[in-house]
């Protein structure tokens, strides 16, 4: 999927250019960015039939301890708050437990794992890189039937899963408040995100039920017609349909707390982005370029946001975005 496929995609259903549907005073980064996020590889140990990245077992695009060290001179030295690690599989990265013992001294730390890969004995330890280094994590589940998530992950992913997580709640984990375990949940096919504080109970109670799991948090988000989800569109003849669904679906409020607005994403190579969407579509780096660029200036300073097709998802119904609806 290229970024010309979706903006003749949007062309054929009709949709004008993202940014003449936001205002302009949310057209613009905040000079305080908040959240730095940061993706350490696209190995994974999984292929998901709606990964973005395309990520799986034979990628190699790996951070380099370089430019972790850029990382986490840009954290320490703009005040960001959070430093939010994906990939990938970001447990695959072999200089990984170095960078979560390094960046939890310096401010909070989210790491987004699959959780199937904490059953491989090469990678249960970081079960203990975790628990000591009070890591908030986020693993992506949409739902508690094995096959449905087998279909999508994998097979013999799901009990993967259910047992390595059942390992964190022993550990504290969604039990501690200082242990956060978030689910994401990402509807099946071409549903928008449901409203996540509805559903959550019902979430808690049936994998709580089912599995002898618990979570701290769910959050909802809506796929993005990028990697292998936009092809499987793209191929089936449904991308005009989605995007336009989208956009039947715009949220004004939603443009409010886009997250590109308070987050820059750092891409394996050090270039930093919108989002991490953009790296799979190709865009031009955002300004500064790189985030060793970003450790050496004095302040981050606020910039109009490259907006694109992409940004239908964030801003469709209850809003989207890495931490779920952005309108409550």
């Amino acid at each position: 999927m290229e970024m010309k496929t979706l903006e003749e995609s949007c062309e054929r259903a009709g949709i004008p250019p993202f940014g003449q549907l936001v205002g302009e005073e949310f057209s613009f980064t905040s000079e305080h960015p908040t959240n730095l996020q940061v993706n350490v590889g696209y190995r994974c140990n999984l292929a998901c039939t709606h990964c973005f990245l395309d990520c799986g077992p034979m990628r190699d695009e790996c951070m380099s301890r370089e430019t972790m060290e850029d990382v986490l001179r840009a954290f320490a030295k703009h005040g960001f708050r959070v430093l939010d690690i994906t990939g990938g599989s970001p447990e695959m990265n072999p200089n990984i437990e170095w960078f979560i013992d390094e960046a939890a001294k310096i401010g909070h730390v989210i790491v987004r794992s699959n959780f199937a890969i904490l059953e491989d004995p090469n990678y249960a330890h970081m079960i203990d890189v975790y628990d000591r280094n009070n890591v908030e994590l986020f693993v992506s589940m949409s739902c508690s039937e094995e096959p449905t998530v087998d279909k999508v992950r994998g097979k013999g992913s799901y009990k993967k899963i259910c047992s390595a997580w059942r390992k964190l709640n022993e550990r504290g984990y969604a039990r501690d408040p200082e242990k956060v375990i978030d689910v994401l949940f990402t509807p099946a096919g071409e549903s928008l995100a449901p409203d996540q504080a509805k559903l959550e109970p019902t979430y808690k109670t049936n994998i709580k039920n089912i599995e002898d799991c618990e979570l701290t948090h769910l959050y909802c988000s809506t796929n993005v017609a990028v990697g292998r989800y936009g092809d499987r569109l793209e191929r089936e003849g449904r991308l005009d349909e989605y995007q336009r669904k989208l956009y039947d679906n715009f949220n004004p409020d939603a443009t409010r707390n886009l997250m590109c607005a308070y987050q820059m994403n750092v891409d394996y190579d050090g270039r930093i982005y919108e989002c991490d969407s953009y790296h799979a579509l190709g865009a031009d780096p955002a300004m500064p370029q790189t985030i060793g660029e970003l450790a050496d200036m004095d302040s981050i300073p606020s910039r109009r946001i490259n907006f694109t097709p992409v940004c239908l998802t964030c801003a469709a119904g209850a809003g989207s975005g890495c931490s779920g609806n952005t309108v409550c």
